[in-house]
């Protein structure tokens, strides 16, 4: 993200608490998306033909829809399917694959295999205004098509004895008098023929508007001077000039008329020159097609298409268009909505009184996993998650956000950084560290091996190593919760501080991220540039077997910490079949963002095309992507499995329950090993039994035993609960947060066993 969007941001961040942003404020950041703008054979073409709507219909042999679009643009197909001079060939982005699309051959098409060339009459108002035409070429008639249609009087003036200007020297009279015939028939206009003007002084006390339009070689009257080449306006207030005149071709001709029209009508209206109402002059492509990708189709080759060569043709258009970000963002393409579309909507949300309408956008914008690959992929570098990231923090801050969607995500969190889990501590015998190893709060939560064997591993390597169990504040990150964020940062950066600002060891690539962007003051190494640097651990595994390498998201950017995985683990002996998303292209494994409670279809959906993107197992190095690869059957390791002999690759992830056991197990193994101490012990409660059926279904709800416990505490000790005698069980139910969780269950001895539980987020009237 560039300085310019960074200010930007910040402004939107900004804004008055209410969450009121400015529609064009919004829209600044994405007016660089290249979604939606014109191809380059449409911006060559004079007559702006939109190409790609002209084949799409083609496509579906729709000629007589395609001929009504085309006249519409052209005014003369049967003229210009015959002349054009196809500058289209030149830039369709086919040509450097195999040919080009004959765009002309399509249009003779469209003209041969329309069911009637007749064009529709229309009622029209007419209008108190006249318009004198000197010329009756292409450019002239053009101007009268567009003029007349608008209910304007319009005069022709020709000085020869017959029209067509220049035609007579392209086609037969057979072919273009009797298309001009047939375009004009239901116009109303005056045709002046063997009429000279050799003063245009007279013409103006008869007519409100002129065009000189006398072709080459023609009477210009001496206003070519000071000519306005963009309004095709004169010095001289209602007189314009256009067409071969100005040494056009025979399209820019037709072009020049329909864009003199224009001119002459907006001056009708205001009364001004140069005011360009309606007219586009931008004739630039930012459009930028990547075609490694494309597969080659041979044109064909035919001097007069038949029908289904037309359809085949057309059928080779690319639909050439800016659809990175859509193409590579699970989110986008599952919403089908561009950036621009996307500003739109969350402009929307959150301004909901002022545009009349819902917050349309809370659970699209809380369903991006702000891993920032639209924005690596985007030719403009617009990163959607960032923006949609600042949308979750305003509404937040304004308290729009539904609590609900980050809410375990938030208290798992501060689990992590409990008296429970949490361990800060200097190596033994040390009162600084030289090192401070940094795990996350998730790794020790799937297994608690793979802290505590680096940290030995450290140890021996630099016994001034010390260690810190914490979250580096993804979670209140990803919930939009700034001011946890910065508390958690804030906590982290005194922690350092007081262990000597030591050089601090990631084995997270999310943690790594996080420490880049809010602790920047810390010096920081990956744990696997440094095993790389000081060798292999001695117990390694070693194999030959076919793997592939996933690369988390969030190492988008740490392209040493890339390398370095793909060193160690052919150091192992594995081979490496690289998958198609890696290194800069990095993709999501769902869990980025915890869209899951907001949109767990789309969480399971990108984890399953995940999974689908290599037949080999994985070896990843975010735990987060191993534990979900391996809960749908995909044979996956933490690379630290193999830098260390912990588990196999079918090692099926832990329940929500035992990762918040495994971090609680964990810092009773450090203290005990290492520093020889015992750490807090809660009294013994009754246990928690459940099935592992039911414990497969609490981990989709996001319940853990801890949400249990404490509602079955909560209606043992008030008494809140209800006997089914028929069934025996009780069922009661408590608010935690913002959630109410129930709990059916029975009373054994010295435990309680769960029959089933659920939770929502609502509240119960009266509590």
């Amino acid at each position: 993200m560039g300085n310019s969007d960074a200010k930007l941001l910040e402004g939107l961040l900004n804004a008055p608490a209410s969450g009121r942003i400015l529609s064009k404020d919004m829209d600044k950041y994405v007016k660089d998306c290249c979604n939606g703008e014109k191809p380059p054979c449409r911006c060559v073409c004079p007559l702006d033909l939109d190409v790609v709507m002209l084949n799409t219909k083609l496509q579906k042999g729709n000629f007589n829809s395609a001929y009504t679009m085309y006249r519409d643009k052209v005014l003369f197909p049967g003229i210009v399917s015959k002349i054009c001079d196809q500058p289209c060939l030149n830039v369709c982005v086919r040509k450097d694959i195999d040919d080009a699309i004959d765009m002309l051959k399509l249009e003779k098409a469209i003209v041969d295999y329309t069911r009637s060339t007749a064009p529709v009459k229309y009622r029209v108002l007419k209008k108190n205004k006249k318009v004198a035409i000197l010329g009756a070429g292409l450019c002239g008639l053009s101007c009268t098509v567009k003029l007349a249609s608008h209910g304007y009087d319009v005069t022709i003036f020709e000085k020869k004895d017959k029209i067509g200007g220049r035609l007579w020297d392209l086609l037969s009279p057979d072919i273009f008098i009797p298309e001009i015939e047939n375009q004009m028939q239901f116009f109303e206009y005056t045709l002046k023929l063997d009429t000279e003007i050799e003063n245009i002084g007279e013409l103006q006390n008869h007519f409100d508007a002129v065009l000189i339009a006398t072709g080459k070689d023609g009477a210009s009257f001496g206003l070519l001077e000071g000519l306005n080449r963009d309004s095709l306006g004169s010095a001289i207030k209602g007189i314009f000039l256009a067409g071969f005149l100005l040494g056009t071709t025979p399209m820019q001709s037709i072009e020049q008329g329909i864009r003199a029209a224009q001119s002459i009508e907006s001056y009708l209206q205001t009364n001004r020159m140069h005011v360009m109402l309606g007219i586009d002059l931008d004739k630039t492509s930012r459009l930028r097609m990547d075609i490694g990708k494309i597969e080659p189709s041979k044109g064909v080759k035919a001097e007069r298409y038949s029908k289904e060569e037309a359809v085949y043709e057309a059928k080779r258009c690319l639909k050439c268009d800016c659809r990175d970000c859509i193409n590579a963002c699970d989110m986008i393409k599952r919403y089908n909505k561009m950036p621009k579309r996307i500003a739109g909507d969350v402009r929307m949300t959150l301004n909901p009184v002022e545009s009349l309408q819902p917050r349309v956008a809370t659970r699209m914008l809380s369903s991006c996993n702000n891993c920032g690959l639209c924005g690596t992929v985007c030719p403009e570098n617009i990163d959607m998650g960032d923006f949609l990231l600042e949308a979750r923090r305003i509404m937040h801050r304004e308290g729009s956000l539904p609590p609900a969607f980050h809410d375990f995500w938030i208290r798992d969190m501060k689990f992590a950084a409990s008296e429970k889990a949490y361990v800060a501590k200097n190596a033994p015998g040390y009162q600084k560290s030289e090192y401070i190893f940094f795990p996350g709060c998730q790794l020790g939560a799937s297994e608690p091996a793979y802290v505590e064997r680096p940290y030995a591993y450290l140890l021996k390597k630099f016994p001034q190593s010390g260690i810190i169990l914490s979250c580096c504040g993804a979670p209140a990150e990803w919930a939009g919760d700034e001011p946890l964020t910065k508390e958690i940062t804030a906590g982290i950066r005194k922690q350092w501080e007081d262990m000597g600002k030591p050089v601090a060891i990631l084995a997270c690539p999310t943690c790594e991220k996080m420490f880049t962007k809010y602790l920047p003051q810390i010096k920081k190494i990956s744990l696997y540039d440094f095993i790389k640097e000081h060798g292999l651990p001695l117990n390694h595994i070693v194999s030959n077997a076919a793997v592939s390498i996933f690369d988390p998201c969030s190492s988008r950017y740490d392209e040493s910490m890339q390398k370095s995985v793909r060193e160690l683990v052919l150091k192992a002996g594995f081979a490496i079949d690289e998958l198609p998303y890696r290194e800069k292209t990095a993709q999501c494994c769902g869990y980025g963002g915890h869209i899951y409670t907001a949109n767990p279809a789309l969480a399971k959906d990108i984890a399953r095309k995940r999974i689908e993107l290599g037949q080999n197992p994985y070896i990843t190095y975010c735990t987060n992507c191993r534990d979900i690869f391996a809960d749908m059957g995909k044979p996956c390791r933490h690379v630290l499995d193999v830098l260390f002999d912990i588990n196999g690759e079918l090692r099926k992830p832990p329940s929500l329950t035992d990762r918040r056991n495994n971090r609680v197990a964990l810092k009773a193994s450090l203290l005990k090993n290492i520093w020889q101490e015992e750490s807090y012990e809660e009294r013994q409660k009754p246990a928690i039994l459940i099935s592992p059926e039911l414990m497969e279904k609490l981990n989709k709800q996001l319940i853990v035993e801890d949400d249990i416990r404490e509602t079955i505490e909560y209606c043992e000790s008030s008494g809140n609960k209800i006997f089914n005698p028929a069934k025996g069980y009780y069922i009661g139910h408590q608010r935690q947060g913002v959630m109410t969780y129930w709990v059916i269950y029975q009373v054994e001895e010295g435990a309680y066993r769960i029959i089933n539980a659920y939770c929502h987020r609502l509240t119960i009237e009266g509590e």
